[in-house]
C-alpha cells in the first residue's frame, strides 16, 4: 500500500502531511509524485476548476507569495492533469507561461525539479522516456540574506476554493 506524500482535506488549503518549515542550502530541489484517481476533484464553482494548486517550490523569503518559483498542477474540466512552472514576483504578482503547460498521465511517477541559476530558473519534468525542461528568466531576485538558505514551499490547494473531498497525491 502506497503512502500519500500530499493530502488535501476539505476546508483547508494546506497539505496535512507537510512539515511547517524546511530549508535547503542550494537552490535545487527534486520531488517525485504520482497522480491517481484520488488526485482528481471537481470544484463547487466551475470557474475555480482551473485554479493552480502548488506542488512545491523555493523562495528566499518568508512569504511564499513573493519572490518564489514553484511547480503547480490542476485538473481541467475534462479531467486531465496539467502541470506548469509557476511564479510570484517581488511584488506578489502570480503568473505562469501558457506555453509551458504539460499534460501528465495518471498512475505514473513523475519527477519534477527546480534549479535556481545565476540568471535563470531551470524547471524539469520527466516520466517514462519523456523529459522536458524549461529555462525561464530569473523572475525571483536574490537579495542579500541573513542565512544562505532557500525555504521549501509546501503544497497548497487552489486559489479561492478548498477541495470538496480528500485529495491525495503519491
Amino acid at each position: 500500500m502506497k503512502i500519500p506524500k500530499i493530502v488535501h482535506t476539505p476546508d483547508t488549503h494546506f497539505n496535512s502531511l507537510a512539515f511547517p518549515i524546511k530549508l535547503v542550502r542550494s537552490g535545487e530541489i527534486v520531488r517525485k509524485f504520482t497522480f491517481t484517481e484520488e488526485s482528481t476533484y471537481q470544484t463547487v464553482d466551475p470557474r475555480n476548476q482551473l485554479d493552480w494548486n502548488k506542488l512545491f517550490g523555493l523562495t528566499p523569503e518568508l512569504d511564499a507569495r513573493k519572490n518564489s518559483v514553484m511547480w503547480a498542477w490542476r485538473i481541467t474540466h475534462d479531467g486531465i492533469i496539467e502541470v506548469s512552472p509557476y511564479y510570484h514576483d517581488r511584488e506578489g504578482k502570480a503568473f505562469y507561461t501558457k506555453t509551458d503547460v504539460l499534460k501528465v498521465p495518471l498512475n505514473v511517477e513523475v519527477t519534477f525539479s527546480i534549479s535556481i541559476q545565476e540568471n535563470s530558473v531551470l524547471f524539469g519534468c520527466s516520466y517514462w522516456s519523456t523529459s522536458t525542461s524549461f529555462s525561464e528568466p530569473r523572475y525571483i531576485s536574490n537579495p542579500k540574506r541573513l542565512f544562505p538558505f532557500y525555504r521549501v514551499i509546501n503544497a497548497w490547494f487552489g486559489g479561492t476554493e478548498t477541495p470538496n473531498k480528500i485529495v491525495k497525491i503519491y
